[in-house]
């Protein structure tokens, strides 16, 4: 019986070590005939990486493709065949047998394999793919989601390339120098040695920050830079993100690239099937789900500023997977790739990397080199649909931590999400270490401190700082206004800022001056108490709201030279300045002064008459709304970085004028809107509308003066929201409404690609209307009043003639004409034209 039972447990376990065997035995055949492979596929030229690169199995429909970096991983037999394709390249087909685990994989590039613009008479296939795309941009789009949170790490390489003919010229110089003796061999080896170094163990800078980023549908954004390191001495620049290279998404109608001031119509668009080109290129399988691969590009003689390149379409969704675009116009002085990888988080697809490549020409013939730029932002842990606290979103958009640029090397071994390279690394320790880039380093500091001067306006000195604009002025009244102003910047005393100047006029020759102390009450909503006392001169019938009052240097305005007509003041103000939220800002205010005209003119308030000497007293309120700008703040300095529309500004006061035998109230009110469109056909328009009106019979100083440009002889310079064709003062009124419209066609109507002219066609329209109720009570001042209303159009080319500047920038120059038709046209014709120059600076 036992023997008998033992056999059976016997058999029972037996049987089951068979079935284990045949399961080991099953699994040694299966991994002895499926390997994982590893490889990289690159360029077999430039050894560069190659992203997304199709790689399937012969003979299977599964596939893959390549990361960012050209990495790849397949399960194949080590029997089978790879069949590597890619838009622009030889297919090529890579046995696996007696290979290794790694793959090295070098493709030619093939130019006569890019697809070319084909007419069909029936539907493209590629057509119905993209309409889907299209239809699902809502449910894909991250700028469409409720909000998202991530932490970015960004790294940026800058170095430069294609020294071909810088060799040359080096070379020139040598054999020069060798007829010449003008310089020692010393100098030749320090040459050698930083461009050798500069070529081959660092880049020219490397700039790496880690970006806590929240965005809360529709316009609330915050970019909260926690860590920023950078190799190049001098820098003053805050952390990079994504944003400042590409759009975060490849779902907009316009994709615009903000560090090269460029705008392109994307081929995920509406109309897109009018101007662009699709063709299915491969179609990969991933399980369940297939990636289409479809090349695209403009149709040919289709004018406007189009792409080319790949899209990886998921058919989860239908939504980008992976994406390459680059400028359909070979001709451009700036070269780009954007490329984007999109992760699916189970429930969203959201971008996981996105790179930016640049290139740009820099220096003169014969001695030419490109400036590359490489940007990566790697996005880790990003949540969707999330409640993100109010407290997290201030007024400014980017802002840097006050310890950001102060983490250690083990710090920043937590927020890399990968590995520097050792060019990486010496980027950042070459600069001080090796003697010969002495010279450049100091170089770069001191480019580093005039860029910061530039872009904040002011030049740092100890624990105060020189507003620049208070330095050296020019108007027609002063002449040359020579000053000097300080603003403190006392580390310890953050919630204390201290600013005063003094000015002098060469011509009227006298001296002007002015203190203000200003007071942080509250960090998170920009809450500041700011006194100012000011002894100065003020231009009749002018007014400021908070726009004119942006943190930049401030735009260029020629009108600002001409001016004449100048009234001496003392005033005092007291008003704070509250931001509510990022894009709202409120400024209440009191206000007194004392105003005396420089100007014949008397003020007739019945049988009275005052010569020109007034004292005012008002209360106010100023309100700005920008719903899209970024403001960027670093310590005390703030720049607005995207300066973008709508902009409506708000200004309500209300006050008292004494300079007769009695007091005159008043009331005042202005609105301004300033809006931009930019189309995929038809190019970009800007407008600006702004209107007014003062209740109250006030002295004329305390009217609207109508922002005329011309004076005798013309005006020969290009100015924003003036009229080209009015005199400085030759219309006022206590009532106006203004507009000024401009469009630009840009190439679409004139497609010429001379690297010495580029003309953009510009159209404008400018109107004016306004009204004055008691115009006999300005007595010795000549004006005019504008309730028949004024016109004038204007027809002008940019970029007439291009002059490069180290290749990497060009000075623009255009002409324009303007004429004033009308009820206040003036008798000669030829009078009515104005001519003007306009002069950029462009890349």
């Amino acid at each position: 019986m036992r023997f008998e039972l033992n056999l059976f447990v016997w058999k029972k376990y037996a049987r089951l070590v068979s079935i284990l065997a045949c399961f080991v035995l099953t699994l040694t055949w299966l991994s002895a005939q499926n390997k994982t492979f590893l490889g990289k596929i690159q360029d077999g030229k430039s050894l560069e990486a190659l992203a997304f690169v199709s790689i399937g199995i012969k003979g299977n429909p599964q596939g893959t493709t390549t990361d960012l970096d050209g990495n790849f991983t397949v399960v194949a037999p080590s029997t089978a065949t790879l069949v590597i394709s890619y838009v622009g390249y030889q297919t090529k087909e890579v046995p696996l047998k007696d290979v290794g685990s790694f793959l090295l994989i070098s493709l030619t590039e093939d130019v006569l394999s890019l697809p070319e613009v084909t007419i069909r008479p029936k539907e493209n296939p590629a057509w119905g793919i993209i309409r889907k795309v299209l239809a699902n941009r809502p449910q894909n789009n991250p700028e469409e989601y409720g909000s998202y949170q991530y932490l970015s790490y960004n790294k940026s390489s800058f170095t430069v390339g294609n020294f071909q003919k810088f060799k040359e010229s080096l070379k020139k110089d040598k054999e020069k120098d060798a007829k010449t003796k003008q310089r020692s061999p010393e100098a030749i080896r320090r040459d050698s040695i930083i461009s050798d170094a500069l070529r081959n163990k660092m880049y020219l800078w490397v700039k790496e920050s880690a970006v806590e980023v929240f965005h809360k549908k529709p316009t609330q954004d915050k970019e909260r830079i926690i860590a920023s390191k950078s190799s190049l001495p001098g820098d003053f620049s805050m952390g990079f993100a994504a944003s400042d290279f590409q759009p975060f998404g490849f779902y907009k109608e316009v994709m615009s690239l903000t560090l090269a001031s460029l705008n392109f119509v994307n081929p995920i668009s509406d109309g897109t099937f009018n101007r662009y080109d699709f063709q299915i290129r491969d179609t990969i399988y991933q399980g369940e789900d297939s990636t289409f691969v479809i090349f695209y590009q403009p149709f040919k003689g289709k004018n406007f500023d189009g792409m080319r390149g790949v899209l990886h379409i998921n058919s989860n969704g239908y939504a980008m997977e992976n994406v390459i675009a680059s400028p359909a116009d070979t001709t451009l002085n700036i070269k780009f790739r954007v490329q984007q990888q999109y992760r699916f988080t189970g429930k969203f697809w959201f971008p996981e990397i996105l790179q930016t490549e640049l290139s740009m020409p820099v220096g003169n013939e014969g001695s030419t080199f490109d400036l590359q730029i490489r940007n990566r932002t790697q996005v880790k842990d990003p949540k969707i649909n999330e409640v993100i606290p109010a407290s997290v979103f201030n007024y400014a958009t980017r802002e840097q931590e006050a310890d950001a640029k102060q983490l250690s090397d083990e710090e920043w071994k937590t927020l890399r999400l990968d590995t520097l390279s050792t060019r990486e690394q010496n980027s950042y320790t070459l600069w001080d270490s090796l003697p010969e880039l002495k010279g450049p380093r100091n170089l770069f500091k001191f480019l580093g401190g005039s860029a910061k001067a530039y872009y904040t306006g002011m030049l740092p000195i100890g624990q105060f700082e020189i507003p620049l604009r208070d330095v050296i002025g020019l108007n027609g009244y002063e002449g040359y206004r020579l000053g000097l102003a300080l603003r403190s910047n006392f580390k310890n005393l953050s919630w204390l800022q201290l600013r005063g100047y003094v000015a002098y006029g060469l011509k009227d020759e006298a001296w002007k001056y002015g203190l203000r102390s200003e007071f942080l009450l509250s960090k998170q909503k920009d809450l500041r108490l700011r006194l100012s006392y000011r002894r100065d001169l003020n231009e009749p019938g002018s007014f400021n709201i908070l726009s004119d009052n942006t943190p930049l240097l401030g735009r260029i305005a020629p009108r600002n030279w001409i001016r004449n007509r100048m009234d001496s003041i003392e005033s005092f103000r007291t008003e704070l300045f509250y931001r509510p939220s990022a894009h709202l800002q409120f400024n209440p205010y009191w206000h007194r002064e004392s105003r005396q005209t420089t100007y014949p003119y008397s003020f007739v308030q019945g049988e009275s008459i005052s010569k020109g000497t007034f004292r005012k007293e008002e209360i106010g309120l100023n309100m700005r709304f920008a719903p899209k700008e970024w403001l960027h703040k670093d310590g005390i300095t703030e720049t607005i970085y995207y300066f973008t529309y709508p902009v409506f500004d708000f200004q309500v006061a209300q006050g008292k004028i004494n300079g007769g035998p009695s007091p005159i109230n008043f009331t005042r009110l202005i609105l301004s809107m300033e809006a931009q469109n930019t189309s995929k056909a038809f190019g970009k328009s800007i407008f600006r509308l702004m209107g007014g009106m003062m209740l109250g019979n006030v002295p004329y100083p305390y009217l609207f003066n109508a922002p005329g440009v011309r004076r005798e002889g013309g005006s020969p310079i290009f100015s924003y929201h003036v009229f080209q064709t009015m005199g400085l003062y030759e219309f006022a009124g206590d009532r106006f409404a203004y507009l000024f419209f401009e469009h630009n066609f840009g190439k679409l109507l004139l497609k010429i690609n001379s690297k010495y002219s580029q003309p953009e066609i510009a159209l404008a329209q400018n109107i004016a209307w306004g009204n004055l109720l008691n115009k006999e009570a300005h007595q010795e001042v000549e004006f005019n009043t504008l309730d028949k209303g004024y016109y004038e159009t204007g027809l002008y080319l940019r970029n007439l003639l291009l002059i490069p500047i180290l290749k990497a920038a060009k000075f623009s120059a255009g002409i324009g004409a303007f004429y004033r038709w009308g009820p206040y046209s003036l008798p000669e014709r030829k009078d009515n034209f104005s001519y003007q120059f306009n002069f950029y600076f462009t890349l």
